[in-house]
């Protein structure tokens, strides 16, 4: 069992490190409204470091420094693949697990009154920080637009995956599996694109928190990344690659990639990063069994073979 001191001590090696994210993403940063509020996240991120310090130093405890430059060089990394907006939702996403960490202190372990006091400043700084990451996601709109991003590559993987293995159960070329598969591809771009385009002009015509976001961005963000994500299932077949062989490699490549986006995914929407992705795999590959016994039946009992 963890002692009050390991709880306040890793309490505080994680206020650090996020102050100091803050502060190389400020750094990083082109815009100046988006360098501004990440400089001030930066500044209430510190005094929290601060607040645990002053807790640990009132019970005698050590202040531990951690070296954090592996975990920085791979969120900066982070925002140069994915951009700024991902990085704080990952960032909202460690403040969670700190979150329970300090909830779980607080039930299993007595502070002093002025403790405490120094806790509840902690918890009005915490308020304000939530305000300042979703002014963040207003500042551009490739940052409000993120889950039209997202979204859109993970219909993209798992619907065409779907059809693209259906069509190489039933088609022994593979030429022919990769014209079906971008036939389906381009449909399905056109499709989400005016999906997106009809369903965030209603939003804002309806006056919800999202209307922000434009209409048009909306449906240029999700069918490039619907299109983006269909291409990992039929790549295989783009280097000629198919029957069995391509069907394996097809999902193989899917689910990886999928892997991936279903991480981010969960980032983004506050859940459990292995939940997700379980779900999102067993989804994907449950769609593709079903549409590869379509395949084979169609192949075998229609004897449809091309």
């Amino acid at each position: 069992m963890e002692s009050k001191e390991k709880y306040i001590q890793s309490l505080q090696q994680d206020e650090e490190l996020h102050s100091q994210v803050y502060h190389r993403l400020g750094q990083n940063e082109k815009s100046h409204e988006v360098r501004r509020t990440l400089l001030q996240l930066y500044t209430i991120e510190r005094s929290h470091s601060s607040i645990l310090e002053r807790l640990l130093r009132i019970d005698g405890f050590a202040v531990r420094k951690r070296n954090n430059s592996l975990r920085i060089f791979f969120i900066l990394l982070s925002q140069k693949l994915f951009g700024t907006a991902f990085t704080i939702k990952f960032m909202e996403y460690n403040k969670l697990i700190t979150n329970k960490k300090l909830d779980a202190a607080l039930k299993k372990f007595k502070f002093s009154a002025k403790e405490k006091a120094l806790l509840r400043i902690m918890e009005k700084g915490e308020r304000v920080e939530d305000v300042l990451s979703r002014v963040l996601l207003t500042m551009n709109p490739v940052l409000t637009n993120i889950r039209d991003v997202i979204f859109g590559m993970n219909d993209g993987l798992v619907e065409v995956l779907a059809a693209t293995v259906g069509f190489s159960a039933a088609l022994r070329a593979p030429m022919l599996v990769l014209i079906a598969g971008l036939l389906v591809a381009l449909s399905g771009t056109l499709s989400m694109s005016g999906g997106a385009y009809l369903s965030t002009k209603y939003e804002k015509n309806i006056g919800t928190a999202k209307a922000r976001r434009s209409p048009s961005l909306s449906a240029l963000y999700t069918g490039v990344f619907y299109f983006f994500g269909a291409v990992f299932p039929i790549m295989p077949f783009a280097f000629g690659v198919g029957g069995i062989y391509g069907i394996v490699y097809a999902i193989l490549l899917t689910t990886l990639v999928l892997a991936v986006v279903s991480s981010i995914i969960a980032v983004l929407s506050g859940q459990s990063i292995a939940k997700r992705v379980t779900e999102s795999i067993l989804i994907s590959l449950g769609a593709a069994s079903a549409t590869i016994l379509l395949g084979f039946y169609a192949r075998y009992a229609l004897h449809i073979i091309v």
